[in-house]
């Protein structure tokens, strides 16, 4: 840590030492706090070094050197989608082609949020920064989002059914319990019911993609992305060979556990629902 410093921040990077040499954990986890809600992120990385040699835990390292690399003249980006919904592979094609540093997070609950427990600020909003959730579109969660400074968000969605099949498909899941695939799909449903509604709210400060879209044509998406927080034109560049495994539109369809868990009234019309 070397420049020019005020006497506060002098004392700081002092007691920092000192922590340090003590190994006094409560003390780092209170500097932690201090040098994050007051915009110190030299001393906060400093910090968050100290932690990674005290543990096996660089998530706070990671959100650290973000803060201090980030391009502040760029907006912050906020990608929200269902799990299994190629919302890492967007996140990670925007990255590669504007230079956004990633702000790890996968609910509102932990925008601002570091290895250190109960620390939370609105960060994300500084600019240069990009994150994707799984937040449920309830009034709390839109609160927080907004809170962090976010105004415009993307909203990147998939067919619930297959979804939860390639979720299950993860967990190894062949032959899953019925009840537990249809609960998936009841929950992956009201998440998508809820966020139609929350969208006709928000208006221009939503882009919805589609899945099924966005792996036709990944370029396209990023594109999409770029021309609705007004980035620089650039040439895409999306996160390296796309997994057949990963983003096969067919995988999921006409098999057998696609056909079970369509089974049952909760399904009906899903197919149309899910094109609004």
């Amino acid at each position: 840590m070397s420049g020019a410093l005020s006497p506060e921040r002098q004392k700081l990077r002092q007691v920092i030492a000192q922590a340090e040499q003590e190994r006094n954990v409560a003390l780092i986890k209170s500097l932690m706090k201090f040098s994050f809600d007051n915009d110190c992120f030299e001393e906060l990385l400093e910090l968050n070094r100290i932690v990674e040699r005290f543990s096996d835990s660089n998530r706070g390292v990671d959100l650290s050197r973000a803060l201090l690399e980030r391009n502040p003249n760029l907006p912050s980006v906020l990608i929200v989608a269902l799990p299994r919904s190629g919302s890492t592979y967007l996140r990670d094609s925007v990255i590669n082609t504007w230079g956004f540093k990633n702000y790890l997070c996968y609910n509102s609950n932990e925008l601002g949020f570091t290895e250190c427990d109960g620390l939370y600020s609105s960060k994300l909003g500084l600019g240069g920064l990009i994150s994707r959730m799984h937040s449920e579109a309830k009034a709390a969660e839109l609160e927080k989002i907004e809170q962090s400074g976010i105004s415009k968000l993307v909203l990147l969605i998939r067919n619930p059914i297959d979804s939860t099949v390639s979720l299950l498909r993860r967990e190894g899941l062949e032959n899953p319990d019925q009840d537990r695939a249809k609960q998936l799909v009841r929950q992956n449903i009201t998440w998508l019911r809820d966020w139609k509604d929350q969208k006709d709210r928000l208006k221009d400060r939503c882009l919805v993609l589609r899945y099924e879209d966005a792996v036709r044509d990944w370029a396209g998406a990023v594109r999409d992305v770029g021309e609705f927080y007004g980035l620089d034109r650039l040439e895409p560049v999306v996160a390296g060979e796309q997994s057949k495994n990963r983003f096969n539109l067919d995988l999921d369809l006409g098999d057998d556990l696609h056909e079970r868990i369509m089974q049952g009234e909760s399904c009906l019309g899903i197919e149309e629902f899910y094109r609004w």
